[in-house]
């Protein structure tokens, strides 16, 4: 079908490449070397309001790809959390998930929470090698407030694709708190 998902991981566990039919999902494709700006990072924040993070995918992160006939998934341990990662492609939709398990193996109460980091491009492979700036210019993210969900976030390609302008909707099956469009709204000046 024109709409199948397919993604191919690196080694070291990044998304490499997602793509929906002709359309890349990604603006900036992971490496072995770089993971690139689409990631998922687990923040941990101190009762004196410092907060410590740590990419979970790619050569940086705590944690080592692991697979097992043709599920495939990174693991690690950040300072006594424990955590496994899983991409999940839906059987029935165009639609992905990230499962993301979390174990505190420490004996004292973690604040901590998970920042999707996501580079869109939603148009074709092409167009995104030829000129990504131009790609994410035409880019639209609008939040949008979910009674049991939290915030989600409407992306649009407003640079017609054959006609069409594609788009996609982000959210947490939990709650979804906040959202950013800029990576410095996510660090704070104290974060190390």
């Amino acid at each position: 079908a024109a709409d199948t998902l397919q993604a191919t991981l690196n080694a070291n566990g990044s998304l490499r490449h997602l793509f929906s039919g002709d359309l890349s999902i990604k603006l900036f494709p992971a490496s072995e070397l770089e993971a690139g700006p689409g990631n998922l990072v687990l923040r941990r924040h101190a009762a004196d309001g410092t907060c410590r993070a740590t990419p979970l995918m790619g050569p940086a992160a705590p944690g080592r790809a692991r697979q097992r006939g043709e599920r495939r998934w990174v693991e690690g341990d950040w300072d006594g959390l424990h955590y496994r990662l899983e991409l999940v492609l839906a059987d029935q939709a165009t639609a992905w998930f990230w499962h993301v398990e979390l174990f505190n193996a420490s004996l004292h109460h973690e604040r901590v929470d998970l920042l999707l980091l996501q580079d869109l491009a939603l148009a074709p492979w092409g167009a995104v090698r030829l000129n990504e700036a131009y790609v994410s210019h035409y880019s639209d993210h609008p939040p949008l407030a979910h009674p049991a969900h939290g915030t989600l976030i409407a992306s649009r390609q407003n640079q017609p694709v054959d006609g069409r302008a594609p788009w996609l909707l982000s959210g947490c099956l939990g709650f979804g708190v906040g959202w950013a469009t800029d990576a410095r709204q996510l660090w704070p000046a104290h974060a190390a």
